[in-house]
């Protein structure tokens, strides 16, 4: 019977800080027991906007990392598709695309 008590115990501390990892026991304002769905929906309205598509974004992401690692080809490619990933109307972040695409091209043509 005892050792039944000390399975158990570290069973459901695990189980409760899988369900609370989950958002099972916020509450709309973030505390408390209430409704997974309902802290979800509270919180889905508070992000950054930004000016350009998240593809944009994440591949401009990648490129930087990638240079940051000596990866010139892959940081390359993906400023390109970062670039194509962008309207008309984002013209800051297309400079900024369009300058770090040049640096990756110009260390690549360097090495050769």
């Amino acid at each position: 019977m005892k050792i039944k008590k000390k399975i158990s115990y570290p069973l459901l501390i695990i189980v409760l800080l899988m369900l609370s990892g989950c958002g099972l026991f916020d509450g709309p304002d973030g505390l408390g027991l209430g409704s997974g769905a309902g802290a979800a929906s509270a919180n889905r309205g508070n992000f950054a906007a930004v000016p350009y598509s998240q593809a944009a974004a994440h591949n401009y992401y990648l490129g930087q990392l990638y240079m940051s690692q000596g990866r010139y080809e892959l940081a390359k490619e993906r400023f390109s598709f970062a670039l194509g990933a962008l309207g008309e109307d984002d013209m800051e972040m297309r400079e900024r695309v369009v300058e770090q695409l040049d640096a990756a091209s110009n260390i690549i043509a360097a090495s050769r």
